[in-house]
């Protein structure tokens, strides 16, 4: 189901000290990142951020 989506993975061989793992993605299709559309992100060029959030429900 995933090599539909994804042509290609780089990984580095150990963690990163900021904890990456993940070097190069290629997609099988465009993608959009940030502002623009892409077919690979590649994060030795890119400066990313990433934000987690919980969301739970509360009842009245």
């Amino acid at each position: 189901f995933l090599n539909s989506f994804v042509e290609r993975v780089d990984i580095y061989e150990q963690e990163q000290p900021d904890g990456r793992f993940l070097k190069h993605i290629k997609f099988r299709f465009p993608v959009y990142f940030g502002d623009r559309e892409t077919q690979e992100l590649c994060w030795d060029n890119e400066s990313t951020v990433e934000t987690v959030v919980l969301m739970s429900r509360k009842d009245k």
